[in-house]
This record gives C-alpha cells, sequence and structure tokens, in this order.
C-alpha cells in the first residue's frame, strides 16, 4: 500500500477546538478560523496521490468534520482518537497503522493550512528508507510526523 496522510481534527465546537486561540480572539472567531483550515486543507488534498484520512476527537465528531469537507467523502479513512495526551493519541494511529495495512503512515494537525501535496508526498517516499520522518518548525516542535 502507499503512504496516508492523516489529518488529526477535533470536533469543530465553539470552546472545543482551538481554545488558546479562542482566549486571545475568542471562541467564535477562533471556531471560524479552525472550520476554515480543515476545509482549506481537505480541499487541497482531494488531489493527492495518497488517501487521506481523518484522526478525529471526539468518538462523534465525524459528521461535524465531514460537513466541513468541499467534497463528500463517505469512503474516507477515519480513526478516532483515543482518550490520554496527544503523545498517547499519536503512538496509537501508528501502532494502529499494520492493523490498518498501512506501511507508511503520517500525521499533521490540522493547523497546517497551507501544507503542500508535494511536502507530504516528500515525507512519505522518504519512510520507504527511514523509520520515521519529522517536519520541524522554529519553536522545536514539528508540523508533520511520519513513521513506518
Amino acid at each position: 500500500m502507499s503512504g496516508v496522510l492523516y489529518v488529526a481534527a477535533k470536533a469543530p465546537r465553539a470552546g472545543f477546538a482551538k481554545t488558546r486561540l479562542g482566549k486571545a480572539i475568542g471562541d467564535d472567531a477562533a471556531l471560524r478560523l479552525y472550520r476554515a483550515f480543515i476545509s482549506d486543507l481537505a480541499a487541497r488534498f482531494a488531489t493527492a496521490p495518497f488517501p487521506v484520512g481523518w484522526y478525529v476527537t471526539p468518538a462523534d465528531a465525524w459528521p461535524e468534520v465531514a460537513a466541513l469537507l468541499p467534497v463528500s467523502d463517505g469512503g474516507a479513512r477515519v480513526v478516532v482518537q483515543p482518550v490520554g495526551d496527544w503523545a498517547q493519541r499519536q503512538a496509537a494511529l501508528f501502532q494502529g497503522a499494520a492493523q490498518r495495512g498501512e506501511d507508511r503512515t503520517a500525521l499533521v494537525a490540522s493547523d497546517s493550512p497551507q501544507l503542500t501535496i508535494a511536502v507530504v508526498q516528500r515525507a512519505l517516499a522518504l519512510l520507504s528508507t527511514c523509520d520515521v520522518v519529522l517536519g520541524p518548525v522554529h519553536d522545536g516542535g514539528y508540523y508533520l510526523i511520519g513513521m513506518r
């Protein structure tokens, strides 16, 4: 199987998604921005040459996330995030990859609206020869993590 990209997405609910940003600009404004992030990512990756899945929380979030997609995707890969901190939830996605038949899996958060198909293709290609890839950011974190 080719590599798979998952986008981590919270239910688009005021006070639930983008809570730190909401404290600065208000929950409604943060929610509008978050919805735009999801829509922009979905539109960009609708033509990707690799499968795109959604890593959602809470368990009932998928219908709300799906409503933001520019194209109905009834066949989307949807994986529900388990309870735990972000590191535990990331680990769970990668641990389940083999069960889902994925040999190369990448994960991004939904707040990377400028992420390109080419960047993800490069990360997935690197996973053919590397066990782990990271897309670093200036603050010491990362915008993409991939594993095989």
